[in-house]
């Protein structure tokens, strides 16, 4: 999965090799990240996190970024 363009050029700086998703209820997960060619890509994590929640294709999620610390 890749993240929009407008987030990879806002926080492109802060992001890390890894990042844990943490929803409503507490879940973790921790999700490896990418950065290619200016794009940041989900490559490992992200089908665990797609078969928890049964995200289909089309889907809509938020992720909100915490930031570091």
């Amino acid at each position: 999965m890749r993240l929009p363009n407008l987030f990879g050029a806002d926080f492109r700086d802060e992001i890390t090799r890894y990042a844990t998703l943490i929803d409503t209820r507490e879940n973790h997960f921790e999700i490896l990240l990418e950065k290619i060619n200016g794009e940041i890509f989900f490559p490992k994590g992200w089908k665990a996190l797609r078969d928890f929640y049964g995200i289909r294709l089309g889907a809509w999620i938020t992720l909100v970024f915490a930031g570091l610390g």
